[in-house]
């Protein structure tokens, strides 16, 4: 079974947002196009897509200064 099924995904991202006091867009792939696209396999996983849509970074859990410094590099080019 798909992990959104069970859950609401968008509410647990806001309380997860919040919690963590994320600065940066999260997006919640509920209809399973990026778990797709970049054969992602579990949850959560984190992408950092640039702006030509090549992964800058691909973490699974939770690594906030590893994915705030990714999305600070990405953004500066």
């Amino acid at each position: 079974m798909h992990v959104w099924q069970k859950n609401d995904p968008v509410r647990e991202a806001r309380e997860f947002v919040k919690k963590h006091q994320l600065t940066f867009p999260v997006v919640v792939d509920v209809d399973g196009q990026a778990v797709k696209r970049y054969a992602i396999e579990g949850v959560p996983t984190n992408l950092v897509i640039d702006k030509n849509g090549g992964i800058r970074y691909l973490g699974v859990d939770f690594h906030e200064e590893d994915l705030r410094q990714a999305i600070e590099a990405a953004l500066k080019e």
